[in-house]
C-alpha cells in the first residue's frame, strides 16, 4: 500500500470500514509514528554467531550480551509479543530523538523497527505461526544505552576534495569497491 505510514490509524470507524466482510487481516504497527521503537530478537535458526557473539543461540542472548557489556540489566520489563521466529520488545521512544529502522546494528540476529517500519502485531496470524502477548503491561521507556546504541553518529565535518592524478584516483575507488564487495560477499547471514 502506498502511503501506509500516513494512512495508518487509530480511528475505529475507519478501521471498522477496512475491515466490513473480510475476516483474515493481520495488524501492522507503524512504529515510528506511534513512538515505539521495537527490537526485534530472532531465533538462531540453527546458525553460528559471529565471533563477536560467540555462545550465543539467538538474538535474546546477543541482547543479554549487550546490557551486560554496558551495564545493564536484560530490558525485558516491557511489553513483550512473541513472534513465530523470536519475540518483539516494545519500548516508547524518547522525546525529541527519532530513530530508524536497523538490521544488524545492535547485533547478531537483533533489529529495530522504528520511524519508517512496523512490526506485526499480537492477535496476527501468518502461515508461519502467531504473534502472541507474552507479557503484558505498560511499554517502557527505551534504555539509555539501547538509545545510544541506536542513534547514528553525527556526520562528519566536509573535507575539501582529495588533489589525486586520475590514474591514481581510479585506482583508489577499485581498491574501495573490490574491499565493500568482497565485506559484503563475506559476510554471515543476518549481517549484510
Amino acid at each position: 500500500i502506498r502511503g501506509w505510514e500516513q494512512r495508518a490509524t487509530v480511528d475505529r470507524r475507519q478501521i471498522h470500514r477496512w475491515w466490513a466482510g473480510e475476516s483474515c487481516y493481520n495488524i501492522g504497527l507503524a512504529t515510528g509514528k506511534s513512538g515505539l521503537v521495537v527490537i526485534d530478537l530472532d531465533g538462531g535458526r540453527g546458525d553460528r554467531p559471529p565471533e563477536r557473539f560467540a555462545g550465543a543461540h539467538d538474538g535474546h542472548d546477543v541482547l543479554a550480551m549487550l546490557a551486560d557489556a554496558a551495564g545493564a540489566e536484560m530490558p525485558s520489563r516491557t511489553y513483550t509479543v512473541t513472534t513465530p521466529s523470536g519475540c518483539h520488545l516494545y519500548f516508547r521512544t524518547p522525546p525529541g530523538i527519532s530513530f530508524r529502522n536497523s538490521a544488524g546494528l545492535l547485533g547478531w540476529r537483533v533489529d529495530s523497527r522504528a520511524g519508517g517500519g512496523y512490526v506485526v502485531a499480537a492477535g496476527s496470524v501468518r502461515e508461519q505461526g502467531a504473534y502472541t502477548v507474552a507479557r503484558h503491561g505498560a511499554v517502557a521507556e527505551l534504555p539509555v544505552w539501547l538509545a545510544r546504541r541506536l542513534t547514528p553518529p553525527s556526520a562528519p565535518e566536509p573535507q575539501p576534495p582529495m588533489g589525486l592524478p586520475r590514474r591514481r584516483s581510479n585506482a583508489y575507488v577499485r581498491a574501495i569497491v573490490e574491499r565493500e564487495a568482497h565485506a559484503v560477499a563475506t559476510a554471515q547471514t543476518g549481517t549484510r
